[in-house]
């Protein structure tokens, strides 16, 4: 499985930048190639790693042109996210199944001291709804990609909820919600700052 996402600069944000190196750890031990949208960043660098630069907060339409480049499954996510191994037995699970495409909502865990399998231990399940994580074969991303109107950016409102109405709409048989697989996790932190959150909301839906 490889990973598509976009990285905020570790320059403007100390926060980000612990989260998102967080992140990265449990991303090496899981994916196969992992491409960031964004100016090289030698913290998330290694030799898994690829940097696109782009425009700060990317339209996923790049990003599903991107994964829709690669063989096998790709996961379209925030920078932040934590994935346990249980992703791997996923992956053998869509193959297996012939599933084309999955999502999970996230757990929020707090960023303290301890190890972190106590911190994830600990994490609870998000109230939003809020879903980081989308997981496709390259056809399945190729079709977003055709579809998805521009305004819709990764980090800002509402594309989630339209990667999801998308998923369901054209691949309700094949999808799979692995919330309860316990495996995608979010660290808790400062508000958000949402650029194009009006341009997001005047987006269509599937």
């Amino acid at each position: 499985m490889n990973s598509v996402s976009s990285h905020r600069p570790h320059s403007s944000d100390g926060e980000y930048r612990r989260n998102q190196v967080l992140a990265k750890t449990t991303w090496e031990h899981v994916f196969q190639k992992i491409t960031y949208f964004g100016k090289h960043e030698p913290e998330l660098a290694s030799y898994k790693t690829a940097f696109v630069d782009d425009e700060p907060y990317p339209r996923i339409r790049r990003l599903a042109q991107e994964a829709g480049m690669w063989h096998g499954l790709t996961a379209i996510m925030n920078a932040d996210i934590l994935v346990g191994p249980e992703i791997l037995a996923l992956e053998r699970q869509m193959r297996t199944k012939r599933r084309l495409c999955a999502s999970s909502r996230r757990w929020q865990f707090t960023v303290v001291g301890g190890t972190l399998a106590d911190m994830l231990t600990k994490a609870e399940l998000g109230d939003d709804r809020g879903r980081d994580i989308f997981v496709a074969t390259g056809a399945v991303w190729r079709n977003l990609a055709m579809q998805i109107p521009e305004g819709y950016r990764i980090g800002n409102p509402y594309w989630d909820a339209y990667v999801t109405d998308f998923f369901r709409k054209y691949y309700d048989a094949s999808f799979v919600d692995f919330t309860s697989w316990r495996c995608v996790f979010h660290p808790s932190h400062q508000g958000r700052h949402y650029p194009f959150a009006q341009e997001a909301a005047e987006q269509p839906r599937p």
